[in-house]
């Protein structure tokens, strides 16, 4: 009779093989440092960049370098919160250590595919949100785009010559007699 009282506390005492509240608190983390980490990146992206359409750098060093970071930021990311996982775990009683290590991969494969999953339900509500946006309103004036005048300054430069020709040259310069605002 004793026996069967200490047997069950003994069964809670020992911790699931898999706990999801650490999973879900390092996916969390997970999900939080990737955003931080993209974030600072589009941020940096959006400060190089110009609104000049002449200038685009579509370098391959740049490509490169931006699909380096996007692999860094994800393993630094899902690293951060299976360590986060891996640190509010309960420990095993008395388990040897390759077993500690397994519990530990997994609890690191859960939290990064629930961090997955998570980045890809925020996606896809982004996406949704953008898809159900209003149209705006069709521009029906002569410059459509904001870049057509800064397009037709820098044609007209590259097309026109440096010098003024003679008949240009001896025709007075007409300057305006007021200024309408």
């Amino acid at each position: 009779m004793a026996l069967e009282n200490i047997a069950p506390a003994a069964q809670d005492a020992e911790p699931k093989y898999l706990q999801w509240s650490p999973v879900i608190a390092g996916a969390l983390a997970a999900t939080a440092m990737s955003f931080i980490l993209v974030t600072f990146a589009a941020g940096v992206g959006l400060g190089v960049s110009s609104t000049t359409p002449t200038w685009r750098d579509a370098s391959a060093a740049l490509w490169i370098l931006s699909g380096i970071y996007l692999i860094l930021q994800a393993v630094v990311s899902f690293g951060f919160g299976a360590y986060i996982a891996g640190r509010l775990r309960r420990s095993l009683t008395a388990a040897p250590s390759d077993e500690v290590e397994t519990r530990d991969g997994i609890h690191g494969l859960a939290v990064w595919a629930l961090a997955v999953v998570i980045g890809a339900v925020v996606a896809a509500f982004v996406g949704l949100a953008a898809a159900n946006r209003p149209s705006a309103p069709t521009i029906t004036t002569a410059n459509s785009s904001a870049a057509e005048p800064l397009l037709s300054y820098e044609l007209d430069r590259l097309f026109r010559s440096t010098r003024r020709s003679e008949s240009l040259a001896a025709r007075p310069v007409v300057e305006p007699t007021c200024w309408t605002r």
